[in-house]
């Protein structure tokens, strides 16, 4: 399905796609830096335009928490963290079926880069830009 877009979100996505690594988003100081710009802008868009919901950006978030925090304990293989990863897909596309014209939108950004995720430093990079969105979309007044 296609939901609304900003040009910015369409750029992130299209880099996510380009990237053969996820972590090669942020591997320099300029990707960096490009990446936080991106991500205020699509933070700014999913919380005016779209006016998606911090608690429909957050359960995502919390979800990856999770795995992160079982990763640094230990008690999850990078076997176990990809499968973890993969079965984001089907509860995003859950809440999607609910709320298409809110959380469509985030999908569409986290779809490809659930599928770029490899290694350990893949997963963090999926967890940092995540996070950035999260921070600005609430920074640019994200209801709850």
């Amino acid at each position: 399905m296609h939901y609304p877009q900003s040009k910015e979100m369409n750029k992130l996505i299209q880099k996510i796609k380009d990237v053969n690594s996820l972590s090669e988003l942020f591997s320099t100081d300029s990707s960096t830096k490009e990446m936080v710009d991106l991500s205020n802008e699509v933070g700014q868009f999913l919380a005016r335009k779209i006016r998606l919901k911090s608690s429909q950006l957050r359960k995502v978030f919390d979800n990856l928490k999770k795995i992160e925090f079982d990763l640094k304990k230990g008690v999850l293989k990078v076997d176990d963290m990809k499968k973890r990863i993969i079965l984001l897909k089907p509860m995003l596309a859950y809440t999607v079926a609910r709320h298409p014209n809110t959380v469509g939108p985030l999908a569409d950004i986290l779809q490809p880069a659930i599928d770029k995720v490899k290694t350990k430093d893949d997963f963090k990079t999926l967890v940092q830009l995540l996070e950035i969105i999260l921070a600005y979309h609430k920074y640019h007044g994200g209801r709850d």
